[in-house]
């Protein structure tokens, strides 16, 4: 049986805050990829610095490709004779789609964020029309990018900067898709890294989701549990039935939450890209209206699963950083697996240690130094 190409896509931004917990995702997601004949990786990096690990003017490294875009006028410049393809969704002022994507923009501003004292506050269409391109722009340049430098893939996965997964989540993944567009594992783990000096909160999401007769998700646990939430360390005022309404279940689907775990066919981000532009040029709930416009646009011929996973092999992680990590209940570090457990001792080691960081770094840089030769 042939092995499916797999596309993994990661974008990136690094504010002054949480530099070190995604310059790590970044390094395990590389060392985790790149003797994978099968898997190929697209890190689209919008930081105002790159990364110090890949050689400056060098974009493609056997089979990962980094990209340096603090500035869509600038990336694009720089990168349309390389990767012509992936800069058609770097959407600046001078876009032929400009107006059409700006008026989309706008009316979904109308609905997010959806929730009454949601933790960030946010403007779609200053996202959109930032100076450095969206979440869902990188996305789609990613996915672009990788497709016209070593041909085209059979799926797509998403890996964000912060998060961690077990050495066999991609393969796992790309089983389990067989002939499904869409699918979403059910349940995973968290851990939220508070200071350096303190033990970080451990903890798992898991809503118990199930298909009623109408084919519409609903969470199967109880409605008024409250969930727990990084930017406040602790249980905040928001309970399943309020972040899940009846209202949101029927116009948002949950399997459509949580982006970091998406993975979905190469034929279905063509399809979106054909009707709708592919993924949303936003940096918020680019996920969930990926998903509510295939279902939109393609209805019958959009097909999504959600993964019963048994075991956990996926790990969410914040530190000091914007990313929004929610959890259903608490558990001890030691109820961890064993894979997820070393990982966070071994980070809090990295978050504590410069030295031990450095190492790290350059342990990867030479993985990528041996990739190139």
């Amino acid at each position: 049986m042939q092995m499916k190409k797999i596309n993994v896509i990661c974008p990136t931004f690094r504010s002054r805050e949480d530099t070190i917990i995604r310059k790590i995702g970044i390094y395990y997601l590389i060392k985790s990829v790149i003797s994978k004949k099968n898997i190929r990786l697209c890190i689209i990096d919008s930081s105002p610095k790159p990364l110090e690990i890949f050689e400056r003017g060098k974009s493609i490294y056997r089979n990962i490709i980094y990209i340096h875009t603090p500035n869509k006028e600038e990336a694009i410049k720089r990168y349309k004779k390389i990767f012509p393809q992936a800069m058609d969704f770097c959407i600046t002022d001078n876009h032929q789609n400009l107006k059409k994507y700006l008026e989309i923009v706008k009316a979904w501003d109308y609905f997010i964020p959806w929730d009454e004292g949601y933790p960030v506050e946010l403007s779609l269409e200053k996202q959109f029309l930032s100076s450095r391109p969206s979440i869902g722009m990188k996305r789609n340049m990613a996915i672009a990018a990788l497709e016209e430098t070593f041909g085209a893939g059979d799926i797509v996965c998403y890996a964000d900067d912060d998060d961690f997964r077990d050495e066999n989540y991609f393969s796992t993944m790309s089983n389990l898709i067989r002939n499904y567009d869409y699918i979403r594992i059910s349940k995973w783990l968290t851990c939220n890294f508070r200071e350096e000096t303190t033990m970080p909160i451990c903890g798992f999401h898991d809503l118990k989701l199930h298909k009623d007769a109408n084919n519409y998700w609903i969470p199967g646990i109880s409605k008024d549990v409250k969930l727990y939430n990084s930017q406040t360390n602790e249980s905040y005022d928001l309970l399943v039935k309020n972040r899940y309404s009846k209202l949101k279940c029927l116009a948002f689907s949950p399997i459509s939450y949580e982006g970091a775990m998406h993975v979905f066919s190469m034929n279905l981000w063509k399809k979106a890209v054909k009707n709708f532009g592919g993924i949303p040029p936003i940096s918020m709930a680019e996920d969930v209206l990926f998903f509510t416009q295939c279902k939109n646009f393609l209805g019958n011929e959009f097909h999504p699963y959600l993964v019963r996973n048994k075991n956990f092999n996926f790990l969410r992680c914040a530190h000091n950083n914007t990313s929004v990590i929610e959890w259903t209940a608490s558990i001890k570090l030691d109820e961890m697996p064993k894979w997820a457990r070393e990982k966070i001792q071994y980070i809090s080691i990295l978050l504590r240690s410069p030295q031990k960081l450095d190492k790290f770094q350059n342990d990867i840089k030479e993985l990528l130094i041996q990739a190139s030769k």
